[in-house]
């Protein structure tokens, strides 16, 4: 549902009498708001989650066929890994 949407519901709300009690539609105001935020974090921890698969994909091939030397390849891990971390924030 979108927010103008919602809005819109809630001003019409006020204009209508239906028999049914009030604080039940503003209970279900509410419930629609808040899962327009929850359905934001959901896309947002997706969207992460994928940063970090792509990432320890990265560090999976790296470490199979890429680096020949521990501390290069633990450098490359570390790179790898920030940048990612970084990409969250």
């Amino acid at each position: 549902m979108s927010k103008e949407r919602l809005e819109e519901i809630k001003e019409n709300w006020n204009n209508v009498v239906w028999g049914i009690d009030k604080s039940d539609i503003n209970w279900l105001i509410e419930q629609a708001e808040r899962f327009e935020v929850l359905a934001e974090q959901h896309d947002e921890a997706l969207a992460q989650n994928k940063r970090y698969r792509e990432a320890l994909e990265k560090i999976r091939l790296g470490s199979k066929y890429g680096v020949p030397h521990c501390s290069t390849r633990v450098k490359s891990i570390n790179k790898i890994a920030t940048k990612a971390l970084e990409e969250s924030e």
